[in-house]
């Protein structure tokens, strides 16, 4: 249904449906969540796939699977490792893979490097080419507007806009991993 909604609104990213666990989450429920989450990703590639075939003639929409973990490094490169070897009959996976799930934002580049580097390494040993990964933000805010939130990275970045909904900031920033190497 998520992929449905997506591919109907015409987005040019969309994400696989995913998770969002918080830090009180135990590390037994973000385990569960991982796989939770994985499970998922299969189902959302095939439906992609699926209703990409159907309208031909619709612009192309990337799918990223989004990387679960928290705080734990082990599982943040286990769901990244599990997210680059979901391919379609084809051989052909997510063309990118977003960082989701319990962080704390002073945490947020130490979790994007190691993602980066499963996604690097796991990509390299299947000799697929570079994807893009986005770190996928929140923060709380006392506004309820919307605005552009602008991350500052050393690397280009493709800004996405963020929203304010009842639990805080959400958004997105993409950047290539190649840059990040």
């Amino acid at each position: 249904m998520s992929i449905g909604i997506q591919h109907k609104l015409g987005a040019d990213i969309i994400f696989a449906f995913d998770e969002l666990t918080t830090l009180v989450n135990t590390r037994g429920y973000q385990e569960e969540s991982v796989q939770r989450t994985h499970a998922w990703a299969v189902r959302c590639l095939l439906e992609h796939r699926r209703l990409t075939a159907l309208h031909p003639s619709k612009p192309a929409q990337a799918l990223f699977g989004v990387v679960q973990g928290a705080q734990y490094e082990d599982l943040r490169r286990q769901a990244t490792r599990g997210l680059v070897s979901i391919v379609d009959e084809e051989g052909r996976g997510f063309d990118g893979y977003g960082i989701g799930g319990a962080l704390e934002k002073q945490n947020l580049a130490t979790i994007v490097g190691w993602v980066r580097v499963s996604v690097g390494s796991t990509i390299a040993s299947l000799g697929r080419s570079a994807a893009w990964l986005i770190p996928v933000f929140t923060l709380r805010a006392s506004t309820s507007r919307t605005q552009i939130v602008v991350l500052s990275l050393p690397v280009p970045v493709v800004v996405g806009m963020a929203t304010n909904g009842s639990s805080g900031w959400t958004g997105a920033c993409a950047l290539p991993t190649g840059a990040l190497t």
